[in-house]
């Protein structure tokens, strides 16, 4: 996306190649600081990369549940 390469989005993310690649392809979920983290290097809601790791990490354990985050302030 955006003409860059992997490496170059890895960078930027501050992590490698092979954990973007994994991340991309779903063998690795985001801890919900990493998902922060990423949302923060992005400029995205972190509330939702936090979301989506959480879900995803539900899912994965086969767990029916659905994720909302609220504000605890």
């Amino acid at each position: 996306s955006d003409g860059v390469t992997q490496s170059q989005f890895a960078k930027k993310l501050g992590i490698s190649p092979a954990n973007l690649c994994d991340l991309e392809q779903g063998r690795r979920i985001p801890t919900p600081n990493r998902a922060r983290t990423i949302a923060k290097k992005l400029k995205l809601p972190e509330a939702t990369l936090i979301a989506i790791a959480l879900q995803d990490a539900l899912e994965q354990a086969g767990m029916k549940y659905s994720v909302e985050l609220k504000s605890a302030a």
